[in-house]
């Protein structure tokens, strides 16, 4: 009898402590500048860590237009690393590339020739620079015959990353292109944590040129000088559904932030938004040593500061 109060006794004790500790712990948080976004859905990330410092409706299924391309470009430089693919080779435009690149039902046109070569390199800056879709459309064919056959290669890296999404295209063109917030900043790490140097090569170009004609980038950050802006992707479906996702680095913190369905006009303001909650805050503190900080303290959608 003696033995079970003594274990009673230690139980609540321990119980009391935690209790208190916790409390302690989550009054000792102080963070500032908490992101203020137009997006349906947003988050941001500390790439080193992985963790997730703010969401907006992080989990929620969007349809991300040509973010999509972002995916596919993944999976062509998974092809180069297994040596099925390299920049300089040749890809033979196909007809149905030449009619999307001539569209004007899309804004990256490329005005190709069904028949004309490119090389793999020209047709991955186009997908990132100006979000050519007829680029990365003749990439998915010439990777894999067809784009539908691609897209299950895209599915295929998403679910390898952990991305809750599916796709049906490279270039993004269909709304069946979905996938959440969260998941895009995944995307994002796996990209630049395995080809950061190929990646940057493409989103650090302010322009290109595609027979003769100079495309500028589509990243407004990029051209407009934000520090540390590294990249990444657009996508558009209207003036009021617009998507961006942008990896920044200052010192030794390197950001990705993504905002989707938002207003053309907010979608870089929003990715501002949320670096600068990212610059102006010291989340290591607090993930290096208290293990019970998690994504939930500090997230938008069950904030319990």
């Amino acid at each position: 009898m003696k033995k079970f109060k003594l274990n009673l006794f230690l139980s609540i004790f321990i119980f009391a402590f935690t209790l208190q500790s916790v409390n302690i712990f989550a009054d000792d948080i102080k963070f500032s500048n908490f992101p203020v976004i137009a997006g349906g859905a947003g988050a941001v990330m500390d790439f080193d860590s992985g963790a997730v410092l703010w969401s907006k409706d992080g989990d929620s299924q969007r349809t991300i237009a040509s973010m999509t391309k972002v995916l596919a470009v993944a999976v062509a430089f998974d092809e180069i690393k297994a040596g099925n693919l390299h920049m300089d080779d040749k890809v033979v435009i196909s007809a149905n590339a030449a009619a999307i690149s001539n569209n004007p039902m899309w804004s990256g046109h490329e005005s190709f020739k069904a028949g004309e070569i490119q090389t793999v390199r020209d047709l991955l800056n186009n997908a990132v620079v100006f979000s050519g879709n007829a680029s990365i459309v003749a990439i998915g064919e010439h990777i894999s015959g067809s784009t539908a056959e691609f897209a299950t290669k895209m599915n295929a890296l998403a679910e390898k990353i952990g991305m809750n999404g599916y796709f049906v295209d490279p270039a993004g063109m269909s709304e069946n292109n979905t996938t959440t917030a969260k998941s895009m900043l995944k995307l994002g790490k796996y990209i630049y944590e395995n080809y950061e140097n190929e990646i940057k090569s493409m989103t650090m170009l302010s322009s290109v040129y595609v027979h003769g004609i100079l495309k500028k980038s589509t990243n407004m950050l990029l051209n407009n000088g934000y520090s540390g802006i590294e990249g990444l992707k657009t996508g558009t479906y209207s003036s009021y559904n617009a998507n961006f996702i942008g990896v920044a680095k200052r010192g030794d913190k390197r950001l990705i932030a993504v905002t989707i369905n938002t207003p053309t006009a907010n979608r870089f303001s929003d990715i501002t938004s949320m670096f600068e909650f990212g610059w102006k805050n010291d989340f290591n503190q607090y993930w290096k040593n208290d293990s019970r900080l998690t994504e939930t303290q500090i997230s938008s959608d069950k904030k319990i500061l």
